[in-house]
């Protein structure tokens, strides 16, 4: 790979402090009706085959558990995330910025593995990783550079 793989934007994710009253805002404003909120489960954490946390942060496995919500307003979709009282990369950027525009998602179609290498090559670390069933996303530290952070989402077919 020797460029940045896409150049379309999927999503757009904004860390709030109140999730449901921002939704019952964007709803508000944007005249559609109040989307669906999805909550943590507090009995199943999501994990991989042998148990273990679906999730690496800052180098190590770790559940990182969020509220969440989508405002699709194609062609984008808005991703509204209020983090749960545990290490996170949505805890930590609250924590530092307040609320506000956390990252902008782009797919991975290379494949994932390939752009965390490519990334990688280029200096820009993964800092959070998920995989979850068929899907896998990832966070690479490119705020200070480029003023967001940038995540890769891959969804097998």
């Amino acid at each position: 790979m020797e460029k940045f793989p896409t150049s379309h934007i999927v999503k757009i994710g904004i860390v709030v402090k109140d999730l449901e009253a921002a939704a019952k805002k964007y709803a508000e404003i944007f005249g559609i009706p109040v989307p669906k909120i999805n909550f943590p489960s507090q009995e199943k954490l999501d994990e991989d085959a042998k148990g273990e946390p679906a999730s690496v942060f800052r180098g190590s496995k770790a559940h990182t558990r969020c509220i969440t919500t989508v405002i699709n307003l194609e062609p984008i979709h808005i991703e509204l995330i209020q983090p749960v009282a545990e290490p996170s990369p949505w805890t930590e950027f609250l924590d530092a910025k307040g609320q506000g525009v956390h990252y902008m998602a782009f797919e991975a179609p290379e494949g994932f593995k390939e752009v965390e290498d490519f990334m990688a090559s280029k200096g820009v670390p993964i800092y959070h990783k998920t995989e979850k069933g068929s899907s896998r996303y990832g966070y690479f530290e490119t705020a200070e550079e480029l003023g967001i952070t940038v995540e890769f989402k891959e969804i097998d077919s």
